[in-house]
């Protein structure tokens, strides 16, 4: 038999875990391999719009980095 507080408590909820966000360090490794596509002249126009696009993927996600636009406008 079922006690009583059992059937009035509500259920467990599991935290379930979002995507992880990238760090600044992916940021960086982004914005590097954007410059590096730019500079290599085998690139074509595809391949920079390619990782230009990436790149702007990744600053998108790290906006929502608790902090990350201050640290951001703090560079000089």
């Amino acid at each position: 038999m079922e006690s009583m507080t059992s059937r009035t408590d509500p259920p467990h909820q599991a935290r379930v875990e979002g995507p992880q966000l990238p760090t600044r360090a992916d940021l960086d490794r982004a914005t590097a391999v954007t410059a590096a596509t730019i500079a290599d002249p085998a690139s074509g126009p595809a391949d920079t719009y390619r990782a230009a696009e990436i790149e702007e993927a990744v600053l998108s996600a790290y906006w929502h980095v608790p902090g990350a636009q201050a640290e951001l406008e703090a560079e000089p």
